[in-house]
C-alpha cells in the first residue's frame, strides 16, 4: 500500500470534520488517513460526543463507495475484530449497527460513517488502555488493554492497511462472520429510535444490514435505532 497518504494531528476538534473538511476542499486522494493524539470534539453516531481518553485510537480514513452502503460499518467491525484478535490476541463483539464491546457487554469503540459524492468518510475510536480520568459516557465502558498501549503512528498506518486488504478479499455475505462476532445473536433485545421500539429476539442482520427481529411469530426488520439488552 504505497499510495497510501497519512498524517498525524498532536490534535485536533474531529478527525471526521478535518478528513472532510479536506476532501470537498480537493487536497486529499484515496486512500487517506488521519489519525490524532488528542481529539476535543469527537462525535459518534448521530452527533452524539465522544469522549477521548489519553491514548485512545481516534482515526479517520477514506472508504470506496460501495453498492450496499449500509453494509460498511458491518463489515469494518468485522475486519476491527479479526484485527485485534490476530495481532493482539483481544477478543472484541460487536453489537448492531456500530458498537464494539469486550465480553462484558461494555462498549470498547464505535464506527460512524459519511457519505460524500464519490467517497466514503468512516471515523473510529477505541478507548485503547486503562486510564483513571472520569467517564462522561452515560453507559458502561471498557479498554482493550489493562496495561498502557503505546499508539506509535505505524499502528494506524497497520490497522487502516489491514482493513483495506480484508476489504479486498472479501468476496462473500458478510452476515456470517457478522453473527459471530454479535453479542447479542439470539437474544432479548430493544431498539429504539425518536420514532418507535420494536423489541423481540435478534435474529441476525439482513442483505441491507438491517436488524432482524422475531416478535410474536414475525419476523421484523429494523433499519436504524439504538440496540439495547433486555
Amino acid at each position: 500500500m504505497n499510495n497510501l497518504n497519512y498524517i498525524h494531528l498532536n490534535e485536533c476538534h474531529s478527525t471526521q470534520e478535518t478528513l472532510k473538511n479536506q476532501w470537498e476542499e480537493g487536497k486529499i486522494t484515496h486512500p487517506y488517513l488521519i489519525s490524532t493524539s488528542k481529539q476535543t470534539n469527537g462525535q459518534g453516531r448521530r452527533k452524539t460526543p465522544w469522549q477521548h481518553f489519553p491514548g485512545s485510537l481516534a482515526i479517520s480514513f477514506t472508504w470506496p463507495l460501495k453498492e450496499k452502503i449500509s453494509m460498511v460499518p458491518l463489515e469494518l467491525g468485522v475486519f476491527i475484530c479479526e484485527f485485534f484478535k490476530e495481532r493482539y490476541q483481544k477478543n472484541l463483539y460487536l453489537k448492531w449497527p456500530n458498537d464494539l464491546l469486550n465480553q462484558k457487554n461494555e462498549k470498547i469503540g464505535g464506527i460512524i460513517m459519511n457519505l460524500m459524492t464519490d467517497i466514503l468518510l468512516v471515523g473510529i475510536g477505541i478507548n485503547m488502555f486503562t486510564t483513571k480520568e472520569r467517564s462522561h459516557f452515560p453507559y458502561k465502558h471498557a479498554f482493550i488493554f489493562d496495561d498502557k498501549f503505546e499508539l506509535k503512528e505505524i499502528f494506524y498506518t497497520e490497522l487502516y492497511q489491514y482493513l483495506l486488504k480484508r476489504n479486498q478479499e472479501f468476496n462473500s455475505s458478510i452476515k456470517e462472520d457478522w453473527a459471530k462476532y454479535c453479542i447479542h445473536l439470539n437474544k432479548n433485545i430493544t431498539i429504539k429510535d425518536e420514532f418507535q421500539e420494536s423489541k423481540g429476539i435478534f435474529l441476525g442482520i439482513g442483505e441491507h444490514g438491517e436488524a432482524l427481529i422475531s416478535h410474536n411469530g414475525k419476523i421484523e426488520k429494523v433499519l436504524s435505532g439504538s440496540l439495547f439488552l433486555n
